[in-house]
């Protein structure tokens, strides 16, 4: 019989589903108030049901017997049902989540903390009727070595949302730089690589769309994607992807995307895959509006303490290689703490959009905010969460 890990040993009433997910919030901090706990049995049977799919993720990971602890949890999106199942080589509470710090370990500690079984391994399931299809999977925590180009410690999380008529998942994917070194005593110092003061992490994402009729390792296919890349964002040392991309993306002004690049300003990247079908279906790709709710609009405090967008240039091409491209700036409102609203007045067929800050409204801290983002097509309408 597998082990099943469990965390939470609170019940709540007589209720078979544990409402809310706390111990994942450092984790996950986008998605764990959105996500109920299984209980052990239904775990259980979950994973008993569930077993080549998710054996296949583990090998896709390489990853061995030692991954052998299962928490799931349920994400209902609309009237779609998804699950989110962790397995780990110990339980979920003890695994992948390093707080982000100077420190010095012995070799035991060092070995432990860097060694593949830390690390925490998330599979998305979509259950329709009695069958579940696998939608995606990732490893989080995980440390890599690079070689002469050094160490990174791996993180992932993925947003589902209701889009039109569809289920929208972004896949995010971050690599925080860290470097080591041996002191004299013998104990490995590992110092996470900072930028102004603060550490910082490299990022990107991809996004797509399922529809009703469901799907499969919906990154894997040809069909519609958009993958988008941004500036290096700001860790912070407990809750490593509390100020990610996918904050911008997922419909709450209450958390911020906040960057903490070299030349402090947000530039983002839309490159969109739009093949024949999608074309056949939908018409070539136009985007007509954005959709920005400037600066950390968590407070009026934070919104005044951080860094504003205050002009932004917008450029649109045929593809990322590109040398015609259309080009577009517009400004933005300070003291507005809702959406503001910009007409991009590209032209169709344009798969591949920059857009990057060229004005701040400057605060005392020196890192540039973003609460939300949108953007809308004329072929599919918005895509991110919020609208």
């Amino acid at each position: 019989m597998k082990r099943i890990g469990i965390l939470f040993l609170c019940l709540l009433g007589t209720f078979n589903i544990w409402a809310a997910s706390p111990e994942l919030k450092n984790m996950l901090p986008l998605n764990y108030a959105k996500l109920n706990r299984l209980s052990d049995s239904q775990t259980e049977e979950l994973v008993q049901d569930c077993t080549a799919l998710l054996e296949n993720s583990k090998k896709t990971f390489n990853l061995g017997t030692d991954f052998s602890y299962y928490t799931a949890y349920t994400q209902r999106v609309g009237d779609r049902l998804f699950y989110r199942v962790f397995v780990t080589s110990s339980e979920l509470g003890l695994s992948g989540q390093w707080k982000v710090e100077d420190c010095q370990l012995s070799e035991s500690e060092y070995y432990w903390l860097s060694s593949p079984v830390n690390s925490i391994l998330q599979v998305i399931l979509e259950k329709k009727g009695k069958d579940y299809s696998y939608i995606a999977a990732d490893v989080f925590g995980q440390w890599q070595n690079l070689g002469l180009n050094g160490l990174n410690v791996y993180y992932s999380d993925f947003l589902l949302f209701s889009a039109n008529d569809d289920v929208a998942v972004i896949h995010g994917t971050f690599s925080l730089p860290v470097a080591i070194g041996m002191m004299k005593d013998g104990l490995t110092k590992i110092s996470p690589r900072t930028r102004n003061g603060h550490y910082y992490a490299k990022q990107s994402a991809q996004y797509t769309q399922i529809n009703a009729n469901g799907g499969s390792n919906v990154f894997s296919n040809d069909k519609f994607i958009l993958t988008i890349s941004a500036s290096d964002f700001l860790v912070d040392s407990n809750v490593p992807l509390r100020h990610s991309i996918l904050s911008a993306f997922d419909g709450d002004p209450n958390t911020c995307y906040r960057e903490n690049a070299e030349e402090n300003f947000i530039t983002l990247a839309f490159s969109f895959k739009t093949d024949t079908a999608w074309t056949k279906k939908n018409g070539k790709l136009r985007i007509k509006e954005a959709l920005i709710i400037n600066g950390d609009a968590s407070s009026r405090n934070a919104y005044f303490g951080s860094n504003r967008i205050a002009a932004l240039t917008a450029e649109a091409s045929e593809n990322s290689n590109s040398a015609r491209k259309e080009t577009y700036t517009f400004t933005l409102n300070d003291y507005q703490f809702g959406s503001q609203s910009v007409f991009l007045p590209f032209t169709e067929g344009k798969n591949y959009y920059v857009i990057n800050t060229t004005k701040i409204y400057k605060a005392d801290a020196d890192d540039a905010c973003m609460s939300e983002f949108n953007l809308k097509t004329q072929n599919i309408g918005w895509l991110f969460a919020g609208k």
